[in-house]
């Protein structure tokens, strides 16, 4: 119950920063011919979704760790539960929540660099 309240109110705390920050940001013009071609996504992951991600997953080996699931599972991700389970015993599921966790939070962390330099950078040839 708890934890989805902070949940929640961290989904409240991001809506309310990200419309300030959409408010009082000039918005850039886009050309027909871009509005013709549609959206073109960026070639890099933002850290910020890997970090996000990582949140989340540490949430759900929380609840995990409270109270673990047993089999039999019946998620599409079954095989994935099974293995944990034969492998690890009945905090098996709760491990590789873990280990996910800490793999995003590793790749955030390798984006973060990777941003700031590619920033550090930028700011070096035009300065």
């Amino acid at each position: 119950m708890l934890l989805g309240f902070l949940l929640l109110l961290g989904l409240l705390i991001f809506i309310i920063l990200d419309g300030y920050r959409l408010r009082n940001t000039k918005a850039d013009r886009i050309n027909r011919g871009a509005i013709k071609r549609g959206l073109t996504p960026r070639k890099t992951v933002d850290w910020k979704v890997c970090f996000l991600m990582s949140v989340i997953a540490g949430a759900l080996a929380f609840m995990e760790w409270k109270n673990p699931s047993g089999p039999p599972f019946t998620e599409r991700s079954r095989w994935l539960y099974k293995f944990a389970y034969n492998a690890f015993g009945e905090r098996g599921t709760f491990a590789l929540l873990v280990l996910f966790c800490a793999a995003l939070a590793c790749f955030g962390l390798f984006f973060w660099q990777r941003s700031r330099k590619a920033g550090d950078g930028a700011a070096r040839r035009q300065g």
